[in-house]
């Protein structure tokens, strides 16, 4: 499979799951200004608790990327998601702080929780900013052009 396959896969996987544990699930959302962080999944319960998933399609994908300290402010929970191949390679070269948590996929284990995420709070400010994020992206007009669609329906 391509990355690409996999990122997808892994993100419908992981959606699948927190819907099933009756979370909203949003995908690719801006999660600071100007959308220099974006989390790849980001699922919110009924009490108002977030948590980031942060997809890995491979070794590269990972060693790529050195920001995922940045998005824990932004959630009460932080996962990267891995095929259990990719974090077989992975899991003897890093070492996560402790709210960073691990889950793998594959097909004979499905979804794997391997590193729990320790909770940690977020502040009020934060969470404010994330829940307009989410209402803004929820609208049905968000243009004057978006406007014109809609109530010519």
């Amino acid at each position: 499979m391509k990355r690409k396959e996999v990122a997808s896969l892994l993100k419908t996987k992981t959606a699948y799951r927190m819907l099933k544990k009756r979370h909203a699930v949003t995908f690719e959302l801006g999660v600071c200004k100007r959308g220099r962080l974006r989390a790849d999944v980001l699922a919110m319960s009924g009490k108002g608790e977030f948590t980031i998933f942060e997809i890995k399609s491979c070794v590269a994908d990972f060693t790529s990327d050195s920001k995922c300290h940045k998005y824990l402010k932004y959630c009460n929970k932080f996962y990267f998601v891995f095929t259990a191949a990719t974090w077989d390679k992975l899991k003897d070269r890093v070492s996560f702080p402790p709210p960073v948590g691990v889950i793998t996929w594959s097909d004979s284990d499905g979804l794997r929780v391997v590193r729990n995420s320790r909770r940690q709070e977020m502040s009020a400010k934060v969470k404010t900013a994330l829940l307009m994020r989410l209402a803004y992206r929820a609208s049905d007009a968000t243009s004057i052009s978006d406007l014109h669609k809609i109530t010519r329906r």
